[in-house]
């Protein structure tokens, strides 16, 4: 007879977990690449569902969110991003479902993505692991303003012209009361958009992976690091952040590029609402002519509805624990 403890279970659930997360980073990087770029925001840390859907059950609640950035702003054409995204509860309370609208626009061209999604967590011991499915569009658009030497070049558009191809993403995601970690991919197959008869522009799957922990370093503090790390199998990109939270009201942070880029973010967290502003420039030669980029952020989460008690429990039974968001 074999006997099974539950120090034995919790081992077996927390190494087959890993073993999971393992085979699941093997099959998305397996994926072959392909030339159509995802956009990237400064505090992603707060955007988590933008680059995976498996953060959708994340906290079991609501949540609206609402960002801008402008890139280069004393660069005529440079890139500005907006993006809205909200995630609900759906179908139970373990499922969470995601809707995102975004706007993209780099020089003459410009991306609309629409794309809803839908992911399922499991409770393992004091952590959550979730898998995530999204899909959607892509229309990307070329302006006819083209300033070029070869006006016969079949490659230069001449009049404004437009595709739309459809968008597929996959994610998984663990997390619990302290850290969070998750894998994702984006354009997760290679569709092309055939703007045209010579021009043809194909989305480049994009593999994500983010992770980040809360740690408590005083009564009203925390200290929370996280990183970023995306590849499109051809460049890598690696961002880090450290914010502080005080009072679980004023946030202020600094973020790090290897793209050497260095930024400053500051938030403030009132009630149901959070603002959060974001500040970053380059540290080469270069910076001081680029103007640097700015990007601004607010967050709605409406308060759960409580249900009704019949009696109010004594005042001793309550018990309240402040120190999460």
């Amino acid at each position: 007879m074999v006997v099974i403890s539950r120090q034995n279970i919790s081992s077996i659930t927390v190494r087959n977990t890993a073993i999971f997360f393992m085979l699941s980073l093997s099959c998305l990087c397996a994926i072959p690449s392909s030339a159509q770029q995802v956009p990237y925001f400064s505090q992603w840390y707060y955007n988590k569902v933008y680059y995976n859907t498996a953060f959708a059950p994340l906290e079991g609640r609501s949540e609206i969110l609402a960002t801008y950035r402008s890139m280069w702003s004393s660069i005529e054409g440079a890139p500005h991003t907006a993006a809205i995204i909200g995630r609900m509860p759906l179908f139970s309370s373990q499922g969470a479902g995601s809707a995102m609208i975004g706007y993209d626009r780099a020089g003459g061209f410009s991306t609309l993505v629409s794309r809803i999604g839908y992911a399922y967590s499991l409770q393992i011991g004091k952590s959550s692991i979730s898998i995530g499915l999204t899909g959607g569009i892509t229309r990307l658009g070329v302006d006819d303003k083209w300033n070029s030497s070869m006006p016969d070049d079949p490659y230069i558009p001449t009049d404004r012209t437009s595709s739309t191809a459809p968008q597929l993403g996959v994610g998984i995601a663990m997390w619990s009361k302290r850290y969070y970690i998750g894998l994702s991919s984006i354009h997760t197959l290679e569709f092309s958009h055939n703007l045209t008869d010579a021009l043809s522009l194909k989305q480049k799957n994009h593999i994500f992976f983010m992770g980040g922990y809360s740690w408590d370093i005083g009564r009203d503090i925390s200290l929370c690091p996280s990183g970023l790390l995306g590849s499109d199998m051809t460049t890598l990109s690696l961002t880090a952040n450290l914010s502080t939270i005080i009072k679980r009201r004023l946030i202020a942070g600094l973020s790090y590029g290897n793209e050497r880029s260095f930024g400053i973010n500051v938030g403030y967290i009132w009630k149901e609402l959070q603002v959060n502003y974001c500040y970053q420039t380059g540290i080469s030669g270069l910076a001081s002519s680029t103007g640097g980029s700015h990007e601004v952020l607010l967050i709605y989460r409406p308060s759960p509805k409580e249900r009704k008690k019949t009696s109010a429990p004594p005042p001793s039974a309550v018990i309240r624990d402040v120190r999460f968001l």
